[in-house]
């Protein structure tokens, strides 16, 4: 699975200078639209940033960004197949994103590659040296996790998401967790999906409950760390207190095995293999204001 959608990313990065950008959209996967659109829209911020006009040619590339908007959006109102209509979407929802990031930096003047106003942003760079898609933000750098996700929905960006977004991906970094906390209903879990979608991860998300034991926990870790998989427990504020010191000790267990860099760790009194992309991320519903 990986290697074929690493495979399909390359290829659909080489024809994406050689065919229209409608006939380019439609004829690769959806995955690879999407991501593909957003290492180039990265490539073109960093060509002009570098150049000695900076801001007349990001204002260029702001006219044909929305002309691209336009061509989307218009196949969009076609007659589509589902799966090409979902892709189309998806697509509308980056690509907006992004027009606002670009008009950010024009209005506030950004003429460096290292300024905060865009580094804050996730990035998508190609590294053909090792053949990886590299996806950063500020300081934080993940190799892309080539993840069949299909042709699934994307979540609207806001500026409260690109906050929360430059947390976790900071806190991951150093191999620590994040805890999104507020009202039921507010996105807590959606923002933490459609960041592992971001950087190419599988993120599973484990309702808690106060039957949960800290042998089901261990077993779910254990997984994890061996897969390399993120998981979001949701709720986490359910489990038993009692439960909770030996959950602490568990994540600690393999935190510490992150930052040895280790291949191997014993956990729960068995040595295993560890995945050190994998990633743990808890939600606790906060008091409704």
């Amino acid at each position: 699975m990986f290697e074929s959608l690493k495979r399909h990313l390359k290829t659909g990065l080489v024809d994406f200078d050689k065919q229209d950008y409608k006939e380019w959209m439609l004829k690769q996967a959806g995955q690879i639209v999407l991501l593909g659109s957003q290492i180039n829209f990265t490539k073109s911020i960093v060509k002009c940033l570098n150049s000695a006009t900076p801001i007349d040619l990001l204002k260029d590339y702001l006219k044909r960004l929305i002309a691209s908007i336009n061509v989307v959006t218009e196949v969009a109102s076609g007659e589509l197949a589902n799966h090409k209509l979902m892709t189309a979407e998806a697509l509308l929802t980056i690509q907006v994103h992004s027009r606002d990031t670009l008009t950010h930096l024009i209005e506030h003047r950004i003429t460096s590659v290292d300024d905060f106003e865009w580094s804050r942003h996730l990035r998508y760079e190609w590294d053909d040296v090792n053949n990886q898609c590299l996806v950063k933000q500020s300081d934080s750098l993940f190799v892309y996790g080539y993840e069949y996700l299909g042709c699934s929905p994307r979540l609207v960006m806001t500026p409260l998401t690109d906050r929360c977004y430059l947390t976790l991906t900071g806190a991951l970094k150093l191999n620590l967790g994040g805890a999104p906390a507020g009202p039921a209903g507010t996105g807590k879990t959606e923002t933490v999906k459609d960041l592992a979608k971001s950087v190419g991860k599988l993120c599973l998300v484990f309702n808690c409950s106060e039957g949960l034991d800290y042998k089901m926990l261990g077993k779910f870790f254990s997984g994890l760390a061996q897969s390399g998989s993120w998981c979001c427990f949701d709720e986490f504020n359910r489990i038993n207190i009692e439960v909770l010191s030996v959950v602490a000790q568990q994540m600690l267990t393999i935190k510490t095995a992150k930052d040895a860099l280790a291949p191997r760790f014993v956990f729960e009194g068995r040595e295993i293999k560890l995945n050190n992309t994998c990633g743990f991320v808890i939600t606790v519903r906060g008091i409704d204001l």
